[in-house]
């Protein structure tokens, strides 16, 4: 069995307490330390000083020999920003100022998240000793994992061109900031100038600067991709895609650009040829986010939703914000597990103690019968911002359900005076006005959605016939 150290108030201890750093553990270390050619005593807090440099990292795998497998590592992680290899010498500081070869044998692959982990030892043999190690592991820290060896048959199979796969691999890695090394001054003032802009909001000086790059140098994939993205946030999307495109015939197999790509057809429309693009991304690297994101929003636009819910639990496990479980709840509620997606808007808030967390953590336990949580936590979001229109409809809509029609019109009337024309509200407040027997108000309301919105006045009249709410 690997043995693992959890990375604790400033330095490695044992995961297992009968373990003491001066007993098995250091056997262990002197065993794979030396075949690095490294002094034992210094193992740990060289990898204490390579956790501080990794903050937030999952895994640090050091295998018991170097092993010949950086390309086949680089073929699998998609990007050097999922998993990097790296060597002890790296990690000591000990190669800054001499020249780094070209191919390094790979003594030791540092892991950023545990569903990385996870998906990379589905994948191959390299990290399925870690992963059984990891596999309980909680992430709240940083774990050092001391590898059982390989398979020694798997190993002499897939060692022999492994050189020539890194250099493949590594010919498609694209850094977010270009290598100015060789360029034509000034270009990297213009970047930062364009960069310094798109966050003050300015996008048309941000252009400026873009297309004076490309203009003198047109073989910097960034540039381009910066500008469609620029182009993206202006909602200029055919402009967007000619620069993604562009950016594309210079590196084919960025997956982020290529998802890109997909973002600006989604945004025309053109949802079938974004969903080929997402899948194309996600074949460059499947840990790739805004791949994931893209996806997951385009099989939920094509009434797709249930194929969708894979992908949101994928993107929860590997970027968890409160946004991918807010997405991952909605897309449950679609799909009526509502409890379900009560639990992921309760992770969501975890992460997030805002108004539209709590209110959309209301509605779903409204839908689930869950009626005392869900009137508290709207009533909790109404708290956080007395004007949110969205939480006094999902507080009548809560009452409603429950059967309390004279606080649901209470709370639907104030959720219509801060939007007079949000249709939900007034669909509720029908509901709730029959529910309560007030013919004439139910009427008048009627009406009134009618007027605005003839479509939901036609819902609403056959909810009202079929007796269902929605």
């Amino acid at each position: 069995m690997s043995r693992i150290y959890h990375y604790y108030n400033g330095e490695f201890i044992p995961a297992d307490p009968r373990e003491d750093g001066a007993g098995e553990p250091m056997k262990t270390i002197a065993a794979m330390s030396m075949p690095h050619g490294l002094d034992p005593n210094q193992f740990l807090p060289m990898m204490t000083r390579a956790c501080r440099k990794t903050d937030g990292t999952f895994a640090i795998v050091v295998f018991p020999q170097e092993y010949f497998l950086s390309g086949h590592v680089a073929s699998l992680r998609g990007s050097k920003e999922n998993a990097w290899i790296t060597s002890f010498g790296v990690l000591a500081g000990a190669t800054r100022k001499m020249p780094m070869p070209s191919y390094l044998p790979c003594p030791i692959v540092v892991v950023r998240n545990k569903v990385i982990l996870r998906m990379l030892a589905e994948k191959s043999p390299l990290f399925r000793p870690a992963w059984t190690a990891l596999a309980n592991a909680t992430t709240d820290r940083t774990w050092l994992c001391l590898s059982d060896p390989l398979p020694e048959d798997w190993v002499r199979k897939t060692e022999p061109g492994d050189e020539r796969l890194f250099r493949e691999c590594k010919c498609q890695d694209v850094t977010t900031a270009p290598n100015w090394t060789g360029k034509v001054p000034g270009l990297q003032i213009a970047w930062e100038q364009a960069t310094d802009a798109f966050g003050a909001g300015r996008e048309t000086d941000a252009i400026r600067c873009l297309e004076s790059i490309t203009a003198a140098d047109p073989t910097i994939p960034q540039a381009w991709n910066a500008l469609g993205c620029v182009y993206g946030k202006m909602q200029q999307y055919d402009s967007a895609l000619r620069c993604f495109r562009r950016c594309a015939e210079l590196t084919p197999r960025w997956a982020e650009n290529t998802a890109f790509i997909g973002h600006a057809m989604g945004c025309t429309g053109r949802y079938d040829e974004a969903e080929q693009l997402f899948r194309r991304a996600l074949e460059q690297n499947p840990f790739e986010e805004t791949a994931l994101h893209g996806l997951a929003h385009d099989l939920d636009k094509l009434g797709r939703t249930e194929e969708a819910l894979p992908v949101h639990a994928l993107l929860c496990e590997l970027a968890p914000h409160d946004r991918a479980w807010t997405d991952y709840g909605i897309a449950l509620y679609r799909t009526g597990r509502y409890m379900e997606a009560a639990a992921a808007g309760a992770e969501a808030l975890k992460l997030n103690d805002s108004a539209p967390c709590w209110n959309n953590y209301g509605f779903y336990l409204a839908a689930a019968g869950q009626y005392p949580g869900a009137v508290a936590a709207c009533r909790r979001a109404l708290e956080v911002d007395p004007d949110f229109t969205l939480a006094w409809d999902s507080l009548g809509y809560a009452h409603l359900l429950a059967g309390n029609a004279s606080s649901a019109v209470e709370a639907l009337l104030r959720a219509l005076q801060h939007d007079s024309e949000y249709p939900e509200a007034w669909r509720h407040l029908i509901h709730a006005y029959h529910r309560a027997g007030d013919t004439a108000h139910e009427k008048s309301s009627l009406g009134c959605l009618r007027g605005i919105f003839p479509q939901e006045a036609a819902k609403v009249e056959q909810e009202l016939a079929s007796g269902k709410v929605s």
